[in-house]
């Protein structure tokens, strides 16, 4: 009986470090586990072809579009090593991965029917806004016989019970579907309430994070957010924020960079710098490795929160520009109103001199996030952003500026969860942001933002020129 950690795609080549620390759990249980990639594979036959093009065009499965033969035939090379007895458990790690669960576990039982056991876990298990053991798509899943159990919550935790009590939930302390008593779920007083949870290192028996030639890399450094703003959903799917320390990271990157030559590294923390010191502890030691190895050509990237402006020191910025790294920030809104409805600590006062720290510093970053149609949200509110604009125009900055604007609709994830001071939902339908008036401002702000990157590439064409 062999144990298959399936990775199911998510289209961006990375691995899932639920997965990961699965593996490691698994091994110190002395399970026989296996890690088989899909999204690799995937990511693999498809990648360089016009094929690929319209998987990103349309969506995970092409809607139809991209031959479904196509998939099938490089799905079934991946899973023709799984064998009768069995045990398969699937990362659904958005919901967009349910496309491809479905086509998995429908080929699994096509092939070994019952013989094998069959589960999943991961973000994606439940809809935006579920939360305790409510989960319409796992239902849906289990009387289908596409799942024998799904995994709610805290997976990796979960999981450890589950292979310790001879792989049955029943007499253990999670909640069970009346329908489906051998649903899965780790009741959240359960986690870990320490904030300095280390994460394993990963094993590195098959993820090869070179995937044909590629440099850059992948690695979690914080897993969850210390914030709860209303809008977010992170905090709902991670309950617990866990961090690994700095110099487990370092280890991982000497691991990457002894076995190829890395020349970026990408953070996809939601909140990398939650904890100050260990994100400046992380730089520096960083900053030495870079030294000592000779790498200081590594570039990484990550998300950046912004916080009020004396949580900020001079030193930060500093380590950030010597690592050549690159912030995505979000502002998530510029009014002051609306960022204390968002349930945000810092103001209009504290975004102004962030930019102004960045600049200082020659520290690059990317505004990513711009949310427009808050309910409480007035046409003055709106009209800040006009403010801000002309600060990321200044000529004496380095600031790249890869914009998205979230526009909110009737069935996103913002309506279904949002509240304002966690009493009451928030009516999202009201008349100060009716849908046309959000549609207007959303048209408004994309407009000004293409104005702007339009300028923004002129001028660093411009200065490229007179450099040369």
């Amino acid at each position: 009986m062999t144990i298959w950690l399936l990775q199911l795609p998510r289209l961006d080549d990375t691995f899932s470090w639920g997965l990961k620390e699965i593996e490691n759990i698994l091994r110190e249980l002395n399970q026989p586990v296996e890690v088989l990639d899909i999204n690799h594979a995937i990511t693999k036959q498809f990648h360089d072809t016009e094929q690929w093009n319209i998987i990103e065009d349309y969506g995970i499965l092409g809607k139809s579009l991209l031959p479904i033969q196509d998939v099938k035939s490089c799905v079934a090379d991946v899973i023709d090593v799984i064998e009768p007895g069995d045990i398969v458990l699937s990362c659904v790690f958005t919901v967009e991965s349910r496309a491809w669960f479905t086509l998995v576990h429908s080929m699994l039982r096509l092939t070994h029917g019952k013989e094998l056991l069959l589960g999943a876990g991961g973000q994606g298990v439940r809809a935006p806004g579920e939360e305790g053991n409510h989960s319409e798509w796992a239902d849906w899943t289990l009387a289908r016989g596409l799942s024998d159990i799904m995994f709610l919550g805290e997976t990796p935790k979960t999981m450890a019970d589950w292979v310790s009590s001879g792989f049955s939930l029943r007499g253990k302390q999670y909640f069970a579907h009346d329908a489906f008593p051998h649903l899965g779920f780790l009741p959240q007083q359960s986690l870990q309430d320490d904030l300095d949870r280390k994460i394993n290192i990963p094993n590195y028996y098959h993820y090869d994070y070179r995937h044909e030639g590629q440099r850059g890399i992948k690695i979690h450094f914080t897993q969850g957010c210390v914030k709860q703003c209303t809008f977010c959903d992170v905090w709902h799917t991670w309950p617990k924020f866990v961090m690994r320390e700095p110099a487990d990271v370092i280890k991982e990157i000497n691991h990457y960079n002894r076995n190829g030559h890395i020349t970026h590294i990408s953070f996809p923390d939601n909140t990398i710098n939650a904890s100050n010191s260990k994100f400046t502890e992380l730089l520096e030691r960083f900053y030495d490795w870079k030294d000592k190895h000779n790498r200081h050509d590594i570039t990484w990237s990550s998300q950046f929160a912004v916080k009020p402006t004396n949580q900020f020191e001079d030193k930060m910025f500093q380590l950030i520009t010597a690592t050549k790294g690159h912030l995505s920030v979000g502002f998530d809104h510029v009014s002051d109103s609306v960022l204390t409805h968002m349930k945000k600590l810092y103001r209009w006062q504290d975004i102004t001199s962030f930019i102004e720290r960045c600049n200082q510093h020659q520290t690059t970053i990317s505004v990513a996030v711009w949310l427009v149609g808050y309910p409480t949200e007035t046409d003055q509110d709106f009209d800040q952003y006009r403010k801000l604009i002309p600060l990321l125009k200044r000529k004496n900055t380095i600031l790249s500026h890869n914009v998205s604007i979230t526009g909110i609709n009737r069935n996103s994830l913002l309506e279904r969860i949002v509240t304002v001071d966690h009493s009451h939902p928030m009516d999202w339908h009201n008349e100060l942001v009716n849908k046309k008036i959000r549609q207007q401002r959303k048209h408004i702000l994309d407009t000004m933002l293409l104005e702007h990157n339009a300028s923004y590439m002129m001028y660093r064409s411009t200065l490229k020129r007179a450099e040369a």
